[in-house]
């Protein structure tokens, strides 16, 4: 077959020059003895993280794949993964927990720390940021770009081609090409007496037993 180069793996006009840089260096390594039988024996990885809201490495997988290569996943083992449906070029990095019955497409990168719940879809091309806790029965759409330690609660269907900012609760939907995210102007810090502050946090079914208990 025809040696394969930066332009025929990705256009250069349409990548960041960091992701130029990378793909010229692939492309140069892949200019000797590809074969078909290369291509279907040996897995290769996109390892490009979240530039232009993973267009990048969206891209660059496309391409590699309509040459006809084949993907590896790279799966901590300092991760649990218990049983579900793992697309290819999945990237779950370290301490890691996807619970059961999870979908997870292609192309999809989770940091570390994460938690995908029970029957959450994850779509193509997504990026889960370090920390990222995406409640159960939760859909992150395709190309979505979710935040460090950024909370989806429980059953929340977020569209595609999201930005989910860093830190923040999303309780509801979220529509396709929105981002979604907390103003440090929201913040509240409000301090009280030692003795009032146990108070804050407790257990509403518990409140008169532990009123109770002190009398």
């Amino acid at each position: 077959s025809a040696p394969i180069n930066a332009a025929t793996i990705a256009d250069r006009e349409s990548l960041s020059p960091i992701s130029i840089s990378y793909v010229a260096t692939v492309s140069f390594s892949l200019t000797i003895g590809i074969t078909p039988s290369f291509k279907s024996s040996v897995k290769v990885f996109v390892a490009l993280l979240w530039n232009r809201l993973n267009s990048d490495r969206k891209k660059l997988y496309n391409d590699l794949k309509n040459e006809g290569f084949i993907f590896a996943n790279l799966i901590s083992p300092f991760s649990t993964v218990r049983t579900g449906k793992i697309g290819e070029n999945v990237w779950i990095h370290d301490f890691c927990v996807v619970q059961d019955s999870v979908e997870i497409g292609d192309n999809v990168a989770i940091m570390a720390q994460s938690l995908i719940g029970n029957n959450a879809i994850i779509k193509n091309h997504c990026f889960l940021g370090a920390k990222s806790t995406i409640g159960g029965g939760s859909v992150i759409g395709e190309q979505t770009f979710v935040g460090i330690n950024c909370t989806v609660f429980d059953d929340t269907i977020v569209g595609k081609k999201c930005i989910l900012g860093a830190c923040t609760a999303v309780k509801r939907n979220v529509p396709d090409f929105t981002l979604y995210k907390t103003s440090s102007d929201d913040i509240v810090m409000k301090q009280y007496d030692e003795d009032v502050i146990e108070s804050k946090l407790q257990f509403r079914m518990n409140s008169n037993t532990v009123s109770s208990m002190h009398g």
